[in-house]
């Protein structure tokens, strides 16, 4: 074991190395995310996002700007979701999830004890729009009530509940207004070893119609799911970026290539999208392919709204870029009978071309996702140790 560790310790460091003397050669200028307390504007179109109030100027008032008067009627909640691996924040304020935070690996190792690292923040929710979030282009008004009115809650009378292994619990949110509008969510979480959960992938099924008739939705991953704590990014630590399969293929994009077209749709369905940074992702797998539109605000924050197939089930994957994690998942959802699994979310840069030659490597020595997400949330310096150590130990030998 030890010499399969430093094996792929000293071929991680060649690779890490020349990658990084390479890309400081290619881009040498540094760019830095945004502060999560920037204004940013409500999605849709352009016109629309102009026209439309932000969540957060709704949020001021504590009230929702609505097109009709709702006829749900219901007191602002937060319900919080907790594993042995992460906790979730949900509100029903829109019925989505306000705040993600990892708090410890696969193998049970604390990540940055005892708070975790935050991935999705609760200001960015606010500012932006939260995950799960409605995406109603043809009807931005209508958007803006689903994400910003309270919903009532069903299923999760607590306000804290715990998902213990092999536990399943449900909540439901539902809205509706006084002109036939009626949207519902429902998210079911299940701990490791139950129905094959990995303890970080989950159910999701929605619904929006208006007078008994469908509306066409889109539901939302995104706004930049990774470490919130990130102010400069580079090669280990690079802005979140949009990957998403088509077909056979999988596409990466960030906000600098999207910034001309904020609002861009896919050349074609998707299997699965995801908004990811170096070491963490959620994606959305629909029940089959489906339209996915690529969203940009304020010029650095990504989003993938992906079509709703209405009340069908949704799985969101959300945790680390862990190989062995991701490829359990995708064997169980049969993804790649459809194209490309979710282990294809993580990313070789420049050396892509010959991932095939690099994936055996990597699960050679173990479980490579956790050594890489542990190189992000601040653990470098052991890793460097580690690293000192079996070159030393090679060197006495």
């Amino acid at each position: 074991m030890e010499k399969r560790l430093i094996l792929f310790l000293v071929l991680s460091s060649a690779i890490f190395m020349g990658w990084s003397y390479i890309y400081g050669k290619l881009y040498p200028r540094a760019t830095e995310t945004p502060a999560a307390t920037q204004t940013v504007a409500t999605q849709g179109t352009p016109a629309a996002a102009a026209a439309a109030p932000t969540p957060a100027a709704a949020g001021e008032t504590g009230q929702p700007t609505a097109t009709s008067a709702p006829a749900t009627q219901a007191e602002f909640r937060q319900i919080v979701f907790k594993t042995d691996h992460w906790l979730a924040t949900l509100s029903n304020r829109g019925g989505v999830i306000t705040e993600w935070t990892m708090t410890s690996f696969t193998d049970g190792k604390p990540i940055d004890a005892p708070k975790g690292v935050n991935l999705t923040s609760a200001q960015l929710s606010l500012e932006i729009g939260a995950p799960l979030r409605f995406y109603i282009p043809s009807d931005p008004a209508l958007e803006n009530e689903l994400n910003s009115s309270m919903y009532e809650v069903r299923d999760a009378p607590e306000s804290e509940i715990r998902i213990n292994p092999g536990d399943k619990r449900e909540i439901g949110f539902v809205y509706t207004n006084s002109q036939g509008v009626e949207a519902t969510k429902k998210i079911a979480f299940r701990g490791v070893g139950r129905e094959d959960g990995s303890g970080f992938d989950f159910d999701f099924q929605a619904t929006v119609k208006r007078n008994g008739s469908p509306v066409e939705a889109y539901i939302v991953v995104g706004p930049n799911f990774g470490d919130q704590s990130v102010k400069e990014v580079n090669v280990y630590k690079h802005a979140p970026q949009l990957t998403y399969a088509m077909g056979t293929g999988v596409e990466r994009e960030n906000a600098d290539g999207l910034r001309a077209t904020p609002v861009a749709p896919t050349e074609a369905p998707v299997n699965w999208a995801a908004v990811d940074d170096n070491y963490f992702a959620m994606a959305a797998i629909p029940p089959r392919s489906v339209p996915a539109v690529r969203l940009v605000n304020k010029d650095h924050f990504v989003s993938m709204a992906v079509g709703l197939a209405q009340g069908e089930n949704y799985h969101i994957y959300a945790g680390p870029k862990d190989l062995e994690t991701l490829s359990t998942v995708s064997d169980h959802l049969k993804l790649k009978e459809r194209g490309k699994g979710l282990e294809d979310i993580v990313s070789y840069g420049w050396l892509n071309f010959i991932s095939f030659m690099i994936k055996p490597i990597a699960q050679f020595a173990g479980t490579p996702g956790q050594v890489v997400a542990r190189l992000a949330v601040g653990i470098e310096r052991r890793a460097a140790a580690a690293l000192h150590q079996a070159i030393t130990l090679i060197q006495g030998k």
